[in-house]
């Protein structure tokens, strides 16, 4: 997003606060097929990536904007509006969990079995069950395609990368293999399931920390060939 959304135009006294990939007068570049993502997708990336791995109800927009602010040295990240609500919002970007509250990934899970609970007509009940196990068998074909994956990979420890939470330094790594993952494999966007297997490629890229551009290349060739061999599934695995 570019700072010309928000330059002399968001006030700065009523609680409202942005922060921005880039500067009002620089251009930031979004993806068309390159090897390269743009700012704004990296900016976007590490954003959910961050989310993902911090306290939310602990966490500030000001500590937030500070990461991925020292993270992106290619451009130059920028803060308009009230600046006091990042320094003062903890819980901000998080809300409160209610008992009833399911990872946005298993809202589909959850509203088949809720649906099948809810529905008498034996007709309809049938059809939610076979949906259910629709989702949960393209899921678990995702899990075996991904383990397989992992395992075809030498000089990696296999339980460490499909088990582990490892913090993210190799951003370039990462990248090229989610790129590959979301152009050859399962689009992200129509497979969101997929988008919790995205640590799987930070651990890989972890693992890998100490090795060449080579060996990283080499790898995402790997999955270039294996996404081209794998049978998908017709559903979207969502």
């Amino acid at each position: 997003m570019p700072g010309s959304m928000f330059e002399n135009l968001l006030p700065n006294n009523i609680s409202v606060y942005a922060m921005t990939a880039s500067r009002a007068d620089e251009e930031i570049h979004s993806d068309c097929g390159g090897d390269e993502r743009g700012a704004s997708f990296k900016w976007s990336s590490d954003w959910l990536y961050d989310s993902e791995h911090q306290d939310l109800t602990k966490e500030t927009f000001a500590t937030q904007y500070n990461y991925l602010a020292h993270t992106h040295t290619d451009a130059h990240p920028q803060q308009y509006g009230d600046k006091q609500v990042p320094i003062n919002a903890n819980s901000y970007l998080m809300p409160a969990q209610s008992e009833n509250s399911v990872p946005i990934r298993d809202v589909p899970l959850y509203l088949a079995q809720r649906m099948i609970k809810s529905t008498n007509e034996l007709g309809l009940k049938q059809r939610y069950v076979n949906e259910l196990e629709v989702l949960l068998r393209n899921r678990e074909l995702m899990n075996k395609q991904i383990e397989e994956y992992v395992n075809s990979l030498l000089g990696i420890e296999a339980n460490v990368v499909l088990n582990s939470k490892l913090q993210i330094n190799n951003r370039k790594c990462y990248h090229k293999l989610v790129d590959t993952f979301h152009n050859k494999c399962y689009i992200l966007g129509q497979n969101t399931y997929a988008i919790s297997k995205m640590q799987i490629f930070v651990n890989i890229c972890e693992e890998m920390r100490e090795l060449s551009d080579a060996d990283i290349n080499a790898v995402n060739q790997l999955l270039i060939q294996y996404c081209n061999k794998i049978v998908k599934p017709i559903e979207f695995i969502v």
